[in-house]
């Protein structure tokens, strides 16, 4: 029977130096320890800083989406605002048709100057304005630095002119 005990204890010790190695804990004297495969206090030479330099690519790479997200908000807040500028800049033109092309469009202009934007064209077509504006940003994404904005616009029917304070 002690043939058959000792068996199972030398089965059972192979089976732990085999789990041992695999996990990389060993027994020594009644303590677990990892230090067997590295010495003490040392650390695989291919895994050194590992985690560092994955941290650091990992940060880099979420400001970089951070800082793309922005930019992009930015441009879209700078093209409803060029857009706005052009829907303005067309009502004031067809508000002033009465006054000629040229008064119209000085008056477009203005407006858009006013909301730090550029005109790129005022086009009369009978009393419809056509509107083009345009602004660039300084900084930003390449490619999404310029944002235009363009509106149509035409005085109301029966619309009485600006120096007319009658009631009717």
């Amino acid at each position: 029977m002690s043939g058959g005990r000792s068996d199972r204890r030398v089965a059972l010790r192979g089976a732990c130096a085999v789990l041992g190695r695999r996990t990389g804990i060993h027994r020594r004297g009644g303590q677990s320890s990892t230090e067997d495969r590295d010495g003490p206090g040392e650390s695989r030479a291919g895994e050194r800083g590992v985690s560092t330099v994955v941290g650091a690519v990992l940060v880099v790479a979420l400001l970089t989406l951070f800082w793309v997200g922005i930019q992009f908000g930015a441009t879209l807040v700078a093209g409803h605002r060029v857009r706005g500028a052009a829907d303005l800049a067309a009502l004031a033109a067809a508000s002033h048709a009465f006054r000629g092309e040229q008064a119209a469009c000085d008056r477009a202009e203005w407006v858009v100057r006013g909301m730090d934007a550029t005109l790129l064209s005022c086009e009369a077509g009978g009393t419809r304005f056509r509107v083009r504006t345009e602004a660039v940003r300084e900084n930003g994404l390449p490619g999404l630095r310029r944002v235009t904005g363009r509106a149509l616009a035409a005085p109301v029917h029966g619309e009485r002119h600006h120096n007319d304070h009658s009631s009717r």
